[in-house]
């Protein structure tokens, strides 16, 4: 089965090389970048010809692909790829959302980025900002491609400080030769006090009291790792957990609607109410 996973991860990874070179690539210097025989990759390729992909080896021009896969090839190419080399649940959303956006730079970038992780490189991406449009170069330290939200998202290092970037926003993608030691060995290191889609350091202890109908949903609450629930003498149902981000639980809090009491920290009460306020707004101006 590993060695399955290895040679559809190297098929993938080689589409992504062939599609971002721009000079000759060939089945001698494959075979050296993949640490592999020059027969594996000639298989590599035939099989692949057999999926549709209309991949060849040339005397003169080196290994090109004649037609870039279709659609419906490109997103199981990065559904298989996903699955062999991502932390996550659940992505054929963020997988169709990622190609429509990027279409055949959505397998260069996630191979390269994934490559690079492997090996411990920094890489150099042009990154455009949602919120501003505007463009930036950075060097980072890629740690870990994950889906969130329905999309996916690059969590790396850059000035000393973890932060995320959305795939689907990354204009280019190069791989320095300078390597960095990842002091994260686990993705827990990473998602333990994670809620949704924040990575941070910061460390909250909230608690919530569970009034109906979610406390007789105790089961299917499900916020992270750290969560602990808890029937007090009273009656009271009380759920503990400690998160990185009070913004998105008490986004979270607010669309669960009637049932959620905040009983601390303060902060999140007071975060809570201004939302619930400004979602009220809406309604108020309309009238």
């Amino acid at each position: 089965m590993r060695s399955y996973s290895n040679k559809i991860k190297r098929q993938c990874e080689i589409i992504g090389i062939i599609i971002s070179s721009s000079a000759e690539v060939n089945i001698p210097e494959l075979s050296v970048i993949f640490n592999c025989e020059e027969l594996t990759i000639k298989r590599d390729l035939q099989e692949m010809r057999g999926m549709g992909i209309d991949i060849h080896s040339t005397k003169r021009g080196g290994v090109k692909i004649a037609q870039l896969p279709d659609k419906k090839s490109l997103d199981e190419l990065l559904m298989d790829y996903a699955h062999i080399t991502a932390f996550n649940r659940s992505f054929s959303k963020a997988i169709s959302v990622l190609s429509d956006k990027l279409n055949e730079k959505a397998i260069v970038f996630l191979t390269f980025i994934q490559r690079a992780i492997e090996k411990g490189q920094f890489i150099r991406i042009r990154y455009i900002k949602n919120d501003s449009g505007k463009q930036s170069e950075r060097k980072v330290c890629p740690l870990l491609i994950f889906e969130s939200d329905g999309k996916w998202r690059l969590l790396a290092v850059h000035e000393n400080k973890r932060k995320q970037f959305l795939l689907n926003c990354i204009l280019d993608v190069h791989i320095l030769d300078d390597h960095f030691i990842c002091e994260f060995n686990t993705t827990g290191d990473f998602f333990g006090n994670s809620f949704r889609s924040w990575i941070g350091d910061d460390r909250i202890e909230v608690k919530l009291e569970l009034g109906l109908p979610w406390k007789n949903r105790v089961g299917s609450i499900i916020i992270n790792e750290t969560q602990e629930i808890s029937i007090q003498p009273d009656g009271r149902t009380i759920l503990k957990v400690t998160v990185n981000s009070l913004s998105e639980i008490a986004a979270w809090i607010v669309s669960r609607g009637y049932g959620l009491v905040v009983i601390e920290p303060e902060e999140l009460k007071a975060k809570v109410i201004s939302l619930a306020k400004e979602s009220l707004r809406n309604y108020e101006e309309s009238e």
